[in-house]
Formats: structure tokens, C-alpha cells, sequence
């Protein structure tokens, strides 16, 4: 489940950055940031599964400061 929902996250991600890129419109930049961050708590997720206490606990750490950050940029403009 946790493969299959990250493989889903990633290729949303790289859409929508390719997109962004490709067009210059930067309109889906807020979505694609969320997406992100809920990719780097699934990747957090399958490794503290995996045995890899480190590692899962920077990726959730980075996931979290994403969300915030576009949650505050979000309802602060």
C-alpha cells in the first residue's frame, strides 16, 4: 500500500513540477509542495518501517517544515 501511494505522490509531483516548469506557470506551485510533503511522510513512514529510525525521522521532520511552510504562505497571502 505504502509502495503503490508513493509511487502515486512522486509521479503527481514530477507532473505537476514539470508542468510548472515547461509552461511558466506557477499557479499549482502550493499543491505541488503539499504533495511533496505528503510524499516525504509516506517515505518517512516505509522506512521507520524498514528499520531506518534516522532517516524516517528526517523525512517526516522535512515533510512537516513543507506543510507549514505552505500552510503560513497559504493563509498569510
Amino acid at each position: 500500500m505504502l509502495k503503490q501511494l508513493r509511487i502515486i505522490l512522486a509521479i503527481s509531483v514530477v507532473a505537476l513540477a514539470s508542468y510548472s516548469l515547461i509552461t511558466g506557470n506557477h499557479r499549482f506551485m502550493d499543491g505541488m509542495m503539499v504533495l511533496l510533503g505528503g510524499l516525504l511522510i509516506v517515505v518517512g513512514i516505509a522506512e521507520l518501517k524498514s528499520g531506518r529510525k534516522e532517516v524516517a525521522v528526517l523525512n517526516i521532520a522535512a515533510s512537516l517544515f513543507i506543510i507549514f511552510i505552505v500552510l503560513q504562505a497559504f493563509f498569510l497571502n
